[in-house]
C-alpha cells in the first residue's frame, strides 16, 4: 500500500480494507443451517434397515452380543440371522467379531 496524501485518504483507507477484509472472509465460512444439514446427511448415508434387517437391528442393544441373542429375540433361524447380519454389517449398522455383534453408532465410527 501508499501512504495517504492527505487526512480524509488517511481516515478513509482502514475503512475500505475493513470491507475488503469482510468480503474475503465470508467466501470461506459456511452457513450454520449447511453446516448442520451436512453433518445430518453424512451421519443417515446409511440404507435403512426393513423387514428382517430392521427386527433384528432393534432387537441389538448398545453393547456387544452373541448371535444367539438375535436368535432367541428374533425367532429368526441361524441361517437366516447370519444372512440378515452380515447385510447390516456391509450396510455400516453392525460389526460382526468372533460369533459377537455390536451396533455401529451413526457416522459409521467402528
Amino acid at each position: 500500500l501508499g501512504l495517504a496524501r492527505d487526512l480524509r485518504e488517511a481516515t478513509l483507507a482502514p475503512v475500505l480494507l475493513g470491507l475488503l477484509d469482510a468480503f474475503a472472509r465470508a467466501g470461506h465460512e459456511v452457513p450454520p443451517h449447511e453446516a448442520r444439514a451436512q453433518r445430518r446427511a453424512a451421519a443417515e448415508q446409511r440404507p435403512r434397515p426393513i423387514g428382517e434387517a430392521k427386527k433384528a437391528l432393534d432387537s441389538l442393544p448398545w453393547q456387544a452380543v452373541p448371535v444367539e441373542h438375535v436368535l432367541v429375540s428374533t425367532g429368526l433361524s441361524l441361517g437366516e440371522a447370519m444372512l440378515v447380519l452380515e447385510q447390516l454389517e456391509s450396510d455400516g449398522w453392525v460389526s460382526l467379531r468372533a460369533g459377537w455383534i455390536e451396533r455401529i453408532s451413526r457416522g459409521g465410527a467402528r
